[in-house]
């Protein structure tokens, strides 16, 4: 297995975040703010599937409780998106 077969897309727990967080009614600031990092940090992780280090990961998965369950589904619906699309 090569380096790149072990990595793994952070696109669904962006779009997990975001779903939670908009159900929430909080802003990008507003979870940035509790996290300690910027809103841009939150922006990047939601929107282009940034890597969140270990700690931004667990705090963001401990306050919305999003299960790994809940994020691959979202990741699966992120690709059948972007497959229509293309």
């Amino acid at each position: 297995m090569n380096q790149d077969e072990r990595r793994f897309d952070f696109h669904g727990l962006g779009l997990a975040l975001k779903q939670a967080r908009e159900e929430k009614g909080w802003t990008q600031a507003y979870v940035a703010e509790l996290v300690g990092k910027t809103d841009r940090t939150i922006m990047n992780i939601e929107n282009k599937g940034q890597r969140p280090s270990f700690n931004l990961f667990f705090k963001l998965v401990t306050l919305f409780d999003i299960s790994v369950y809940q994020f691959s589904i979202q990741k699966s619906a992120w690709r059948e998106q972007l497959q229509k699309a293309h």
